[in-house]
C-alpha cells in the first residue's frame, strides 16, 4: 500500500511539471514577441528621425532654388506662378505658424518648378512672396516705403575692414524683404517645412 501511493504521487509530480514547462513556454513566448514588437517599434522610430533629418537638409534645396529665381529677376510680377517662379508680388495669406496657405496646395503652383529626387524619394515645392502689401508699378519693384514693405535700410551690415575680412559690404540703397518658403514631401508621408527672408 505505501509503494502503491508512493508511484502515485510521482505520477502527479510529472503532471505539475509538464504544466509548469508549459505555463513557462507560453511565457517565454510572450515575451520574445514583446521584444520584437518593441525592436520593430524602435527601428520604426528611427527611420522616421532620419527621414526628417534629410527632409530638413533637402528644404535648403528649395531655399537656393528661390533666391536663384529672386536673382534672376522677378521683381516685376504680381501674380504667384506667372512668371514661372511661384512668385507673389505681395505677402501670401498665412496659416497660424506663418506658412504660406499656397504650400499646402501644390497644385497652384508652377509644378515645372518642383524638384523631384527619387534617388531621396523627396518632392520639393517653394514660393517666394514680396513683403509689401502693395504690388509694384514698374520694373525696378517701385513705389514701395517702410509703411508698405518690410526692408533692410541701406548701411544696416558692417562695412568690410582690414579687422573683418569676408564680412558683408552694406549696400547703399534700402532693399525690400522676399520671403522663401519650403515644403518637402518625402518617404512614408513625412514632410518638412522651412523658411528664410533675403534683402534684393
Amino acid at each position: 500500500m505505501p509503494r502503491q501511493l508512493h508511484w502515485q504521487f510521482k505520477s502527479c509530480q510529472r503532471g505539475i511539471v509538464m504544466v509548469v514547462t508549459l505555463v513557462a513556454l507560453v511565457v517565454m513566448l510572450l515575451a520574445t514577441i514583446a521584444i520584437i514588437r518593441s525592436v520593430q517599434t524602435s527601428q520604426y522610430s528611427a527611420g522616421n528621425l532620419a527621414f526628417r533629418r534629410d527632409l530638413t537638409n533637402q528644404t535648403d534645396r528649395g531655399i537656393w532654388a528661390g533666391i536663384n529665381a529672386i536673382t534672376a529677376g522677378i521683381g516685376n510680377s504680381t501674380s504667384l506662378g506667372t512668371a514661372g517662379a511661384n512668385y507673389s508680388a505681395t505677402m501670401l495669406a498665412e496659416d497660424g505658424h506663418g506658412v504660406p496657405t499656397a504650400l499646402y496646395s501644390p497644385g497652384g503652383l508652377n509644378s515645372a518648378l518642383a524638384i523631384t529626387d527619387n534617388n531621396f524619394g523627396v518632392v520639393i515645392y517653394y514660393v517666394i512672396d514680396r513683403m509689401c502689401t502693395s504690388a509694384p508699378t514698374d520694373m525696378n519693384g517701385q513705389p514701395w516705403n517702410n509703411t508698405n514693405c518690410i526692408y533692410r535700410p541701406a548701411g544696416d551690415l558692417p562695412k568690410t575692414t582690414a579687422g573683418m575680412i569676408g564680412r558683408p559690404t552694406a549696400g547703399s540703397i534700402d532693399q525690400v524683404l522676399y520671403r522663401i518658403s519650403v515644403r518637402v514631401d518625402g518617404p512614408r508621408g513625412t514632410q518638412a517645412f522651412a523658411q528664410t527672408t533675403v534683402a534684393y
